[in-house]
This record gives C-alpha cells, structure tokens and sequence, in this order.
C-alpha cells in the first residue's frame, strides 16, 4: 500500500506541474472564460478517495485545490501563446512528396487510425492521468487535436466517469514535440530537470522578446581580418612603414575621422559607433575565427584542424537562435551567402551549434559559386585573385544564386495543404523518433526549409539578384550589396540573428598587394552596401530594433611588410593584439568611438575589450538575460555570458 500510495502522489503531483505548462487545455464545458469554483468546493470524482488513502489531510487537500485552480489561471493567460504555438505546429508538418510518396502515406495514415483506435495502453495511461489530476466538474481534458491520434476524453460532470469526447480539430493546442515531452516527464517518470527545462523555455524567450533593445542583430564578418590603421583608426602621424598609403577623412561628427576610401560611411556616422580596443591572444585564422564567431577567447579543446566538432562553443548566432524565440516560423538565426570553407576543403569552425548540437546550427543560405577558391572580392564587379603569381583555375565568378524555392510543377496550394494533414497524421505516430535528437534535428531543419517554400515574401528575400533596379545600384550589383540586401530583408521577414559573411574565407588577407586591394577591390563595394544597409534600416524603422556588428577574426600587424615569394607589393600580416569593431543601431549610440589603439595602432591603450564583451552586447541588446543558460546535448547547463556589454557604447 505505502508503495502505491507514493506512486500516486508523484504522479498527482508531476500532473500538477505538467499542468502550468499548458500541456492540457481545460475548457469550460458552460463557458472557456468561466472562473474556477473556489478551492473549497472539492471537485468531484475519485481523486478524494486517492487523498484519503495516502493520508493527506483537509488543509494539505485544501492548498492542493488551491494550487490547481493557480495552475489553471496560468493556463488562461497562456491561451494566446498556445494558439501560436499550435499555428507553428501545423506548419511544422509541411513538406512536398512525389506521388509514390503520398500513396504510402495514405497506407501509413489509415494505418495509424487503426492503431489508435485499438491503443489500450494510451487510454489506459490517460484515464488514470485524468483521475488522480484533473477529475474537476464541468471541465473536459482536451489533448493535442491532430488527425488520427488516440481518442480524447471528458469527464462526466456528474458522473465522474470517462466518455469519449468529439475530436476539437481548431481547438489552439500545444505542439506536438511539447506534449510529447511533457508526458514523459510527468507519466512516464523523467526526472524535474526537464520540467523546469518546459517551465523555463518559453517565458524566458518571452521575456528575451521584449526585454532588449533590438529585436535583430546582423553580424558582419570580414573573413581574413580588416586592417584597422587602413579603415577606421588610421595613424597618420606614425611613421611611413606603420602608416600606410591611405589618408584619413573627416566624418559628420567632429573629431572621428576613417579611411578615404569610406567616404559613404563617413557621411552616415551619426549612425554608427566604433570601439577600437578589441583585443585577443591569437595571430592564427582559424583559432581567430572561433573566438570571434563563438565570442569566446578560451578554447581548451580546440584542435585547430579546419573541422567543425561537437566539443566546440556554440557560436554567437547559434546562441541566439537558441534563447529567442522564432518569429513568423522562420529559422531563428541565418548564415549567408555561404559557409566559411578554407581554400584546402576544409570548415572552418566556430560558426555552428558545438556542444549544442547540430540542431543549433544556424540555417545557410549557399548563394556564392566560386570554382577556384583563391578568387577574392565582391564579384563580380571587384574580383581579384589571391595568388597573382598563379592561374586561376576557372573563370571569373559571375553566378550569385540561392537555392530554388520552388513548388512542384503541378502541385497547387490546395493539394499542398492536403498533403500538410496527412503529414501531420503520420508525425503523430512518430513519437519515438521525436524524442530522439536526431528527430528533433530533422524537424526543425524542415521547418526551416519549408518555411522558405512556403514564404512568398522569404523567396523575394532571397532572391536579391531579380530585386528592382535602384536597389541594387544602391547596394551594388556584386556579392557584398546582393548579401547585406538580403541580410535586410530577412531582418524585414522577421529572423532574429543574420550572419553575414562578407568575401569568401580569408577574402580580407592582406599580406601582399593590400593597399591597391583595399582601394580598388574591398573598401569601395563595402562602404557603398553597408551605407546603403544603413540607410534602409533607418528608413524602415528598422534601426533602432537592428543591431549590426562588423568585425573580422583580428587586424594586421601595426608594420607593413613585404613577401616577395608571393607577391609583388608589400600587405600587413595576422595581429590579434588589437582590432576595430563597428556597430550601429539596436541601441548603439551613433557618432560615437569607445576605447582607442596606441600610437602604432598595435595594443589597446584605453578600455580594452575581449570577444566575450562583444558577445554580451549583442546578448544584451536582444534582452537575452543575464542568467539565462544553454544546454548541451545531455542537458547540462552552460553560461550565456562570459563578460558585460561594452560600456558607453550604447
């Protein structure tokens, strides 16, 4: 008896707290806004008799009715965000079959009817869920509506007995993978750790939301590394072997002057912020690339071999794609318009989910075709070759292409609704498969994708090449104005991190023929995009809820010098001491320049920062808290923040 009598509280009591999840909806069978009877009035049916058994007294009892009529206020004001939830379930289904594919599915689905209607074991797991938990009178249990599930239940207001109930098919409901995960951990005996996971995943994105000062970031990453004493802390005054060719400008606010070359920012600095003391220990590309793109100068594990691993840091995109909530079904944090490949074959890592997992790893748009992997610059109006004592290995890149998002010929909206429910049949009975990280994988890498196909206004975002004529001539028609006008238009749709590689990997390298290259091939296409990103931002109302950020994984050395094995003209090579950071909108105070360099632009000489306080300011300007955590794949938490935002930048 004592062993029973224990089961049946930990049930009743993980039914309790399943219960402010909004696993369950309960809805009034008079009236779904009715207020609950107060606790005194016991509700009928058989769970006094559990109490009574296991001892539990009229004040315990009492405090228990009280607890369950909070947990179903919690779940009226939940009702809102439940109805969205169950919009993006219905959505999550969607995929195109050929039709060999929807033949099977058609044998799958009536299958899975007459499984569901033969499940004793369900029911019986569900009747005596409803029992020892939420036997209340004139309240019916309404479980997750989709086609071909187990059969719902009610209980009999009078009676206390269990009846079958008419399915609610536009009823909001909890997703699929939620209810799943709930009645695991409530029913099936999971541990409290994934409740609280449950209980905490939603209110904190929630609260994310609408707590931080922007609601999107661009990041821009300038693979190769951006000299900063030829761009945005020029030394005019050291001498010629540290100075370079390139004089400074005056920009719109007193005091702040760039490169000559960047005369379109120049007049827009009212927009933007420098900080110009960025600091980090390493002179290496690849090992540069993961602390700027994870945000995360220590890497214990890191083996700096080109190759992406479970065991390294999350990246910064995939951070946020985690802690914030999806808008508009679309996926939470994009890469463009490529992934960093080293010239060798290799990946570079710190631009995915690491120890997150690969589900965390931000969607990628390919839209760049190189052929030979030394072409550099933003093609096909400013592109060089890397090695110009070699011959290229193909032709000059003209193609600047995402991938298709087309329907199937023949295949109209209604048909391809018609297909999304009996998908939505078949994900039902796929319980096992979605529990498993591998299914979760799966799911949300299609929901990305069919979020594309489906988005008529995500296909016009990407599709930038077609974009009318005086956009692309204010952003250019090149691979840096078609990447920074599509990072605007998926900011427009709605995704909350865009990352944005500008050039191909190492595009930025200047050891050798650098000044020309800056002057002829790289400052003028970037400063003409980034002003005219700028610019509609602004003009959209977008800035002030976009915060941008450009940087690259150092600057170069504060000496020029010379390879002649390689190159005819002399470049600066790999210095990780010291970098400039560019930031506007979200927040960020416009006209603006937080730290400084020394007089060799080698060190920082004031307000030094670490990749870690860039981070946190763009954790901070979304409103990601500062105790949030991630998890990693065996649900060990794992700190957001490694450092504070950058001080009077915003």
């Amino acid at each position: 008896m004592k062993k029973h009598a224990a089961i049946l509280i930990l049930a009743a009591f993980a039914g309790l707290v399943i219960g402010t999840q909004g696993a369950l909806e309960f809805s009034s069978a008079q009236d779904s806004t009715e207020t609950a009877k107060p606790a005194a009035k016991r509700p009928r049916g058989r769970l006094p008799n559990y109490f009574g058994q296991v001892g539990i007294s009229s004040t315990q009892r009492e405090e228990i009715y009280k607890i369950q009529a909070a947990a179903q206020g919690e779940i009226a004001k939940l009702h809102d965000q439940i109805a969205k939830l169950e919009k993006k379930r219905d959505e999550d289904v969607r995929a195109v079959l050929t039709e060999d594919q929807l033949k099977k599915v058609d044998e799958l689905v009536a299958a899975a009817k007459k499984r569901a209607s033969s499940d004793r074991t369900s029911q019986s797991r569900l009747t005596i869920y409803q029992k020892l938990v939420i036997n209340r009178p004139q309240m019916t249990v309404i479980l997750h509506a989709t086609p071909g599930a187990a059969p719902y239940w009610a209980t009999d207001a009078d009676s206390g007995e269990e009846t079958m109930a008419k399915p609610r098919w536009n009823h909001p409901a909890v997703s699929r993978r939620t209810l799943v995960k709930v009645g695991s951990a409530g029913i099936l005996g999971m541990g409290m750790n994934h409740l609280e996971a449950l209980r905490g995943a939603d209110g904190e994105k929630a609260e994310a939301a609408s707590a931080g000062t922007a609601k999107s970031c661009i990041y821009i990453f300038l693979s190769g590394g951006l000299a900063q004493q030829d761009s945005f802390d020029l030394k005019p005054h050291a001498p010629d072997s540290i100075r370079g060719e390139f004089n400074p400008i005056a920009t719109a606010t007193p005091g702040i002057e760039i490169c000559e070359h960047l005369p379109m920012l120049a007049q827009r600095s009212d927009k933007w912020a420098l900080v110009r003391s960025l600091t980090h220990p390493t002179n290496g590309h690849t090992l540069g690339h993961y602390f700027m793109l994870t945000g995360h100068s220590v890497a214990p594990i890191f083996r700096g071999d080109r190759q992406p691993r479970p065991t390294d840091w999350p990246s910064i995109s995939s951070i946020v794609g985690d802690a914030l909530p999806a808008r508009n079904n679309l996926p939470p944090a994009v890469m463009l318009p490529e992934k960093l490949i080293h010239w060798s074959g290799g990946t570079i890592p710190g631009a995915y989910g690491g120890m997150m997992g690969s589900r965390r790893d931000p969607f990628i748009i390919d839209a760049t075709h190189y052929g030979d992997p030394f072409w550099r610059g933003a093609y096909p109006e400013y592109t060089f070759h890397q090695l110009p004592r070699k011959n290229p290995t193909s032709d000059t890149p003209t193609v600047f292409q995402a991938p298709s998002l087309e329907l199937q010929p023949g295949l109209a909206s209604g048909r391809f609704d018609r297909r999304l429910d009996l998908l939505g049949s078949i994900d039902y009975q796929r319980k096992e498969l979605e529990r498993s990280a591998e299914g979760e994988q799966y799911d949300r890498h299609r929901q990305s994708a069919i979020s594309l196909l489906a988005s008529d206004r995500i296909r016009q975002a990407i599709d930038v090449t077609n974009a009318d004529t005086k956009a692309q001539e204010r952003y250019g028609r090149n691979s840096f104005g078609w990447s920074l006008l599509m990072a605007h238009r998926l900011v427009q749709s709605g995704v909350n991190m865009v990352q944005v590689n500008l050039g191909n990997n190492e595009a930025w390298d200047t050891h050798g023929e650098a000044f020309w290259r800056l002057r002829e091939k790289l400052l003028p296409p970037t400063d003409r995009a980034l002003s005219a990103l700028l610019d509609d931002l602004s003009e959209t109302g977008l800035l002030d809820s976009t915060m941008m950020v450009m940087g690259g994984e150092f600057g170069r050395t504060p000496k020029i010098s010379h390879l002649p094995d390689h190159y005819d003209k002399p470049g600066r090579d790999h210095w990780g001491a010291v970098q400039t950071l560019f930031f506007a909108g979200g927040g960020v105070r416009g006209g603006n320049v937080v730290g400084s360099s020394d007089k060799d632009a080698a060190y920082p000489a004031s307000d030094p920062q670490k990749p870690e306080n860039m981070a946190a300011t763009i954790y901070n300007a979304l409103g990601i808290p500062r105790t949030a955590a991630w998890h990693d794949d065996v649900n060990r938490p794992h700190h957001i923040y490694f450092g504070d935002p950058i001080a009077g930048l915003t």
